[in-house]
């Protein structure tokens, strides 16, 4: 397993250092990369910055650093980045961990929906600062199952999205929401890569949506972590390390 590069991409709002309890249960590094708009990356007032093509290759430029191919983990929105490396530039990627992933809300109505939603939020971040929005996003049903991450982890990573800037989740949601982004639904038979699919066992949304990706996906199977949520390698950290190492044992044979 030590020959295998693992890189972290972590979810909005997240930075590098969210994948280091993970590489701790693993006992191996992760090379984690701040995704534009977060951690010690560059948050641009630029929204075009923050779209899909930019994204990608910021990170990029980060997985160059690492030996390559190198399994990608991604979560949530690091998800997103991920999926499309993949597609993109399969030669830098050789398996996929895709946490509480989406490749896209194909509906239109539902689409257009999220878009709206996303820039009422990135509006009110701008006019309201971080302290807001962070009560605000820590009391989102999705976001609220993370009370269950060991303070030790827990209060660190709510104390480093504190740190965020205004520009820069303004600026992802604006251009690399989940409404912003084309999906990828009709591309995923072509990610030939070995692809593990994680969800939280209370995450049915995305569990549900894994389950869609599994049938299209190739070399794509899912697992599901008991009594998780949408943050599910922090919510059942032992259980997500566990599921990794196989998948990572499993791929380099």
């Amino acid at each position: 397993m030590d020959a295998v590069k693992l890189v972290g991409l972590h979810g909005f709002t997240g930075s590098r250092h969210d994948w280091e309890p993970v590489a701790a249960a693993l006992n191996r590094p992760i090379l984690g990369i701040d995704l534009v708009g977060h951690g010690d990356a560059d948050a641009p007032l630029n929204d075009r910055a923050y779209a899909a093509d930019a994204m990608v290759a910021a990170a990029l430029d980060g997985i160059r650093g690492a030996a390559v191919p190198s399994i990608v983990v991604g979560y949530s929105m690091g998800g997103r980045v991920a999926l499309r490396l993949a597609l993109d530039h399969p030669e830098v990627v050789g398996g996929l961990v895709l946490i509480g992933a989406n490749p896209g809300i194909d509906d239109p109505t539902a689409r257009s929906e999220r878009i709206a939603r996303d820039r009422a939020l990135a509006a009110r971040i701008e006019t309201r600062g971080i302290a807001w929005f962070c009560d605000h996003w820590e009391s989102v049903p999705a976001i609220r199952t993370q009370q269950a991450i060991p303070d030790a982890v827990r209060l660190p990573m709510q104390a480093r999205r504190r740190l965020n800037r205004p520009a820069g989740l303004a600026g992802a949601l604006r251009g690399f929401g989940q409404g912003a982004v084309k999906p990828v639904w009709d591309r995923l038979e072509s990610i030939w890569q070995p692809t593990l699919l994680l969800t939280g066992g209370t995450d049915q949304p995305y569990g549900e949506i894994a389950e869609r990706m599994a049938a299209r996906m190739p070399s794509a199977i899912h697992r599901v972590l008991d009594g998780a949520g949408h943050c599910a390698h922090l919510e059942a950290t032992p259980a997500a390390a566990a599921a990794i190492a196989d998948f990572v044992d499993a791929v380099s044979g």
